[in-house]
């Protein structure tokens, strides 16, 4: 099941319509394949819709405003998004997110009346019920294919299931690395970058992907918080389920990647002032319940990168790693500050290497800025990582030679890229 069906099953704001309309776009096409598409929908004559110049439009679009959003924008990402996705029937696409967009407190247009009484609306459904946690042993789990090479690379698939976690977690017995009990945490679904409305009212455009590279990636490994549902209920057949954990409030298994696109509105400039940790120590954290290890990959992944140590609360600007790929667009070389200029036109992309091998950790990122001679500030997060093993901790590996996860058996004594 495609996450974006059951967010906007349970969309009753503009913002969660929006973030379901944000998972719809990751499986799309890219943001800069946008205006192209949008020119090929509007030639069909469709009533309200045109063509948009800038990738900016959708990605104010899919942010994480509070404001309805304009429906002709929506119905056209919907249309764009449902045919790169090759869905059988755009119109219905459509016409379940007309009906959510009336839900919320919209009005579609004429082409999309109001059922004639409140039993008659119609909303999505979810195409499956949620799957209650519990033990997975002896049963067969399904996933993806790892590919060939090294521990740094990238995910074949953005395909999320939804599943709600609200859930307390009590860390128990089990003491994290520094001798101290970790209090108990609340795991919920994590908000990431744009799914938090911004409290700076900037014209600073942000969009996050965690936790796997770019690429690639076959090596980033997952795990999940005690009281988190299990691993069965993220594993639909050929599909990388490792967002999706994340997503609902689960971790990476030490190294995990955050990327930032950081853009601007229609017509400004933002000058990137400082990127850095939202707090000087993460906090501390539970541990898993489980961990899921994945292997694979094909290579360093190129990038502008900045390193975040956890266990030793150390944050550093890399600068540009790895070699330019043939068809590649040279990442961004400046130092922070009034070099690194970001625009419509100009976007750049960073990529946040986290680790945690002493340590479970929650952390944020803080983005200054400032456009026009102000100064404004954007928090993202949070994001958990994990690298401690608790005393019930179980770990899954696929079959060598199935690539499917079967029963839990021991956990991986150490985190992906830790010593």
């Amino acid at each position: 099941m495609s996450t974006w069906r059951q967010q906007l099953a349970e969309a009753s704001t503009w913002q969660e319509y929006r973030g379901a309309l944000r998972t719809f776009r990751e499986a799309g096409p890219s943001f800069a394949a946008l205006p192209g598409r949008s020119e090929e929908v509007a030639r069909g004559g469709i009533p309200g819709l045109r063509s948009y110049a800038s990738p900016s439009t959708f990605a104010t679009l899919v942010s994480g405003s509070v404001e309805k959003p304009p429906w002709h924008q929506v119905e056209m990402l919907a249309r764009i998004c449902s045919e790169h996705q090759g869905e059988p029937d755009t119109g219905a696409v459509v016409g379940d997110w007309a009906a959510a967009y009336r839900r919320c407190g919209g009005d579609p247009g004429p082409r999309f009346p109001a059922p004639d009484t409140p039993e008659q609306a119609e909303t999505p459904e979810p195409a499956y019920s949620e799957a209650a946690p519990g033990p997975t042993s002896g049963a067969e789990v399904p996933t993806w294919r790892s590919r060939r090479g090294r521990l740094l690379a990238t995910a074949v698939g953005l395909v999320l299931a939804g599943l709600g976690i609200n859930a307390l977690v009590q860390a128990g017995d089990d003491d994290t690395s520094d001798g101290k009990r970790s209090s108990p945490t609340r795991i919920a679904s994590t908000p990431h970058a744009a799914d938090t409305p911004a409290a700076d009212k900037g014209p600073l455009l942000l969009n996050s992907s965690w936790p796997t590279l770019a690429e690639c990636d076959g090596a980033t490994s997952v795990a999940m918080p005690v009281g988190g549902p299990e691993l069965s209920a993220f594993l639909p057949r050929d599909v990388d389920f490792r967002k999706n954990v994340t997503a609902k409030g689960g971790a990476t298994w030490g190294a995990g990647h955050l990327y930032l696109t950081l853009s601007a509105e229609e017509g400004k400039n933002v000058i990137v002032e400082k990127i850095q940790p939202s707090a000087p120590v993460p906090k501390r954290i539970g541990p898993p319940a489980w961990i899921a290890v994945t292997q694979g990959g094909c290579g360093d992944i190129y990038g502008r990168v900045f390193e975040y140590d956890l266990d030793k609360a150390h944050f550093a600007d890399k600068g540009v790693i790895g070699g330019l790929p043939p068809d590649g667009k040279q990442a961004k070389t400046n130092a922070l500050g009034s070099g690194f200029i970001v625009s419509s036109a100009d976007p750049a992309i960073v990529r946040i290497d986290a680790t945690a091998c002493k340590g479970n950790y929650e952390w944020g990122v803080l983005v200054d800025y400032s456009s026009n001679g102000k100064s404004y500030r954007r928090e993202i997060g949070p994001f958990r990582s994990l690298g401690v093993l608790g005393k019930d901790t179980v770990g899954y590996t696929p079959d060598p030679a199935t690539q499917v996860f079967g029963a839990a058996g021991p956990p991986p004594q150490q985190g992906v890229l830790c010593p």
